[in-house]
């Protein structure tokens, strides 16, 4: 039987606006805006996202992004956040 490790290269470097959202049942935006009209999300948890100049995220409004899977996001302006809501527990989101 053969061991393989799988390396995977983030897209963007260290500093090139990475960002993660704590998840709650209440809505938690980006600090920053996203930067780019396209970006690629990573939730630890099921959540519900929305972006916008201000967002409000809520579980009857907001994309789902399922757990441990990553979500292709576009269609946004670079100036836009993210705001991230679960229906129950906590997690991260991954911008």
């Amino acid at each position: 039987m053969h061991n393989y490790a799988i390396s995977i290269r983030p897209a963007r470097t260290s500093g090139e606006d990475q960002q993660s959202v704590s998840l709650s049942t209440s809505s938690n935006v980006t600090s920053n805006t996203i930067g780019r009209t396209k970006a690629v999300v990573y939730s630890t948890v099921e959540c519900f996202i929305v972006v916008g100049a201000s967002p409000t995220a809520t579980v009857a409004i907001g994309m789902p992004i399922p757990a441990n899977t990553l979500v292709p996001i576009s269609g946004f302006d670079a100036s836009d956040k993210i705001a991230a809501i679960t229906a129950s527990g906590t997690g991260t989101l991954y911008i």
